[in-house]
């Protein structure tokens, strides 16, 4: 049976919920890690519509928004896939025996490097 599709939460309640977690922020020194974690952890992605209400929020361009979420890579642009590995691709790796097993999984599977 395939999985059910969780279709994408809406942009009114996106700002609307995102508003809300900015203003229980609000009062921390250093909120916008913390507000992007809250909204993370509410859609299991940072939304892009939720982007312009933090930027506001905080007296900050959505510039600046945009780059400290995509400077760490705990946070995600759009929600997770069904499925994923955590095979590394650093140089050091592939030189380990497991880049065998890698590329065996690579050829077993249709996700690409980077999807899930």
């Amino acid at each position: 049976m395939p999985a059910l599709a969780v279709p994408p939460p809406k942009a009114t309640e996106v700002s609307a919920r995102t508003a809300a977690i900015v203003a229980a922020h609000a009062g921390l020194e250093g909120p916008l890690l913390p507000i992007l974690h809250a909204v993370q952890a509410e859609y299991g992605f940072v939304p892009r519509e939720a982007l312009p209400v933090i930027a506001e929020g905080l007296n900050l361009s959505r510039a600046e928004v945009h780059g400290v979420m995509t400077f760490y890579h705990d946070f995600r642009t759009e929600p997770a896939g069904r499925s994923g590995s955590g095979m590394s691709g650093e140089v050091s790796s592939t030189m380990h025996p497991s880049s065998a097993i890698r590329s065996a999984a690579r050829r077993h599977s249709a996700a690409t490097s980077g999807s899930t």
